[in-house]
């Protein structure tokens, strides 16, 4: 077994229902364990140059390893290809890409390193979402953000709280250096992307910015920031043209906000949400299409589906959905963080994952 504060992982399913079914009633009145990541405000009234100098400050040295692994891991014409983005920041990100110069400026490092990074991410990550319902209609937003890289990107990730005035308006879990959201909440929705894998290339992808295409996690960014309502963010997740396939999940207050969007380059090629009048409750989604089953080697969603069902809608809770999201495989070594959180009541608890949070 493998333990994270008072969530306990078990290796094998076999011990999945009759555990749960002892275990569902005393967790359900749990509060969730308290988070192990740092948190740190991004002041949204300051300069864009200089909302990021205290987190870059602070992890200088980890950003300076990550990038040079970086360095040695990706061939040098994707960074070429970075660096052509990097000389028309402001076109391409406006603010954001002031943001990003002043982080490079910050860190002493590279402008075209650090554009490669905003990017890198989206790329390259594997992940397991969940929206699911409470029998009293709340909805709960669950994720694992996974990697394949050897860089302990836990050493770089932190939570979030992006104000203006002194107001928290949306908060997200990052990785320091970055300026986009793979995940984060504000009071309207929360939002997660899973990679949606079809052998899309950085070429490609840097193509598609010079096309006039976002990349998903800025977009999110500008969305979040905006206060966008759930329909608003809907609407354009599911419309603007993006660097890259992938899959957007988004919640907003009720059961009745929740959507999947699959999505290519250029639009929506399918919107799902939960029936809840059909009696569905859930959903889960990782790296591949909903109407296609799980690869034999990679049965994280179907192992996720079990253990929800084992809770029943009944047994749902932030604690019980935590359990889902800190069993494996739906945790795994690749995993980086997992969160929690939810629109209607507010929770936005996360607990990064791996060797960290091992010692």
């Amino acid at each position: 077994r493998r333990v994270h504060g008072d969530l306990i992982c078990f290796m094998t399913s076999a011990w999945l229902v009759p555990l749960v079914a002892l275990l569902v009633a005393v967790a359900k009145a749990q509060p969730l364990p308290n988070t192990n990541i740092t948190t740190y405000v991004i002041n949204l009234d300051l300069a864009p140059e200089q909302r990021w100098l205290e987190p870059v400050n602070d992890y200088k040295d980890d950003l300076q390893a990550l990038l040079a692994f970086l360095s040695d891991a990706i061939p040098a014409k994707y960074l070429g290809l970075a660096e052509k983005v990097a000389g028309d920041l402001d076109v391409f990100l406006g603010e954001l890409g002031a943001e990003i110069e002043g982080i490079s400026i910050a860190s002493g490092f590279n402008l075209g390193q650090i554009t490669l990074l905003n990017f890198l991410y989206e790329l390259t990550a594997f992940c397991t979402s969940i929206l699911a319902v409470t029998p009293e209609g709340v909805l709960l937003h669950g994720r694992n953000l996974d990697y394949g890289l050897p860089f302990d990107l836990e050493r770089v990730t932190i939570n979030a709280q992006f104000t203006r005035g002194g107001v928290v308006v949306f908060e997200a879990v990052t990785f320091v250096g970055y300026v986009g959201v793979l995940t984060g909440k504000n009071s309207y929705f929360s939002v997660t992307v899973d990679e949606r894998d079809k052998g899309y290339s950085f070429e490609n992808a840097f193509a598609a910015i010079f096309e006039g295409g976002k990349a998903v996690t800025m977009l999110n960014r500008e969305l979040l920031e905006a206060g966008a309502s759930f329909e608003t963010a809907l609407s354009a997740l599911t419309k603007t043209s993006l660097i890259a396939p992938c899959y957007v999940i988004i919640g907003g207050a009720n059961a009745l906000q929740a959507a999947i969007v699959t999505r290519d380059r250029y639009e929506a090629l399918n919107v799902s949400y939960i029936e809840t009048i059909k009696g569905e409750w859930y959903e889960v989604v990782t790296n591949y299409d909903l109407n296609v089953p799980d690869p034999s080697n990679d049965p994280r969603r179907t192992f996720a589906q079990n253990h929800l069902n084992a809770i029943t809608q009944a047994g749902l809770s932030p604690v019980t959905l935590a359990a889902v999201i800190a069993t494996p495989p739906v945790l795994n070594n690749g995993t980086i963080y997992s969160i929690v959180m939810s629109v209607a009541t507010g929770e936005f608890t996360s607990w990064v994952r791996g060797p960290v949070a091992l010692e």
